[in-house]
């Protein structure tokens, strides 16, 4: 659920109350049960500081794009563009009545390295190897929003890509991320990013993820080393085929036996997770290879 802050006070002996704008539409427990003490997390989604993509994704309900209207009659040659997404139709087919990918390009941040190699030639045409250099970002973000984040499965929020050199550490700290068109965090071939305290609203599977990645065009895949995941909080995770009609017409039929993918997926080396929430995936909460 989300809702909006309309005062806050102090109470005594300490604490915070907060009166929201609206109530709560569900029970969001906080006791002992069974032997376990367990209470609903509450994540900050706004800062100060706001890097926001274009929120043509949230123009209609969420739940029905790309999803054929089941009461219309069935499509033909001349329908499109009647503004009625019928049976035999899709964003693919027809992006004028079935909304889909081209609506969903949010904003994304990439950190990455990369190397240059050059080649010395004379006039005669004579060429040899000359010398290679490495590039590598470094990024450090703290307290920001990053909102309408990710482009339709294909790019997430942030990458951080091929960062290889262990001095230029990059790190996440206390950012908001909601309303995502793609995953979330997603560090690639590096070593030595940190990210924490991060609250991470509604993206697609998986919301943070570690994998390896070629840093060379068609070169083996490289794993990431020693990636720091603490204390940050995921909820509402959407699994592709599931999200927002993206498999039309039942043509997918084996979603429940499906890989199931976690809200963090882990395939690094001596990678720490620590203090990490999931909530709300619709498949898994951790995930990892081996």
């Amino acid at each position: 659920e989300v809702r909006t802050i309309a005062a806050r006070s102090a109470v005594a002996g300490g604490g915070t109350q907060i009166t929201l704008t609206k109530a709560l539409a569900k029970d969001h427990f906080a006791g002992e049960a069974y032997g376990i003490r367990m209470h609903a997390k509450v994540g900050l989604l706004t800062r100060n500081i706001v890097i926001q993509g274009e929120a043509q994704g949230e123009d209609t309900v969420y739940q029905t794009w790309n999803t054929p209207d089941k009461n219309a009659p069935r499509a033909t040659a001349s329908s499109c563009g009647n503004n009625v997404c019928q049976q035999g139709e899709n964003s693919k087919s027809c992006p004028a009545d079935c909304r889909g990918p081209v609506w969903e390009y949010g904003a994304a941040i990439v950190v990455a390295g990369y190397a240059e190699k050059y080649t010395l030639c004379s006039p005669d045409g004579a060429c040899a190897s000359g010398y290679e250099r490495v590039v590598t970002g470094q990024m450090t973000l703290d307290s920001v929003e990053l909102a309408y984040f990710g482009q339709n499965n294909v790019r997430p929020g942030v990458l951080f890509q091929n960062i290889r050199d262990v001095f230029k550490r990059s790190t996440m700290r206390n950012v908001a991320m909601h309303h995502g068109y793609s995953q979330g965090v997603t560090i690639q071939a590096s070593r030595g990013v940190t990210v924490q305290g991060t609250v991470l609203f509604r993206s697609m599977l998986p919301a943070f993820q570690i994998i390896p990645g070629a840093l060379t065009p068609g070169g083996p895949g490289v794993a990431p080393e020693g990636i720091v995941l603490t204390r940050n909080v995921a909820v509402s995770g959407i699994y592709w085929e599931t999200h927002r009609g993206a498999s039309v017409n039942g043509m997918s039929s084996r979603l429940k036996l499906d890989p199931m993918i976690g809200m963090y997926h882990d395939e690094g080396l001596n990678s720490i997770l620590h203090g990490n929430v999931a909530a709300g995936s619709e498949r898994a909460g951790f995930s990892g290879a081996g």
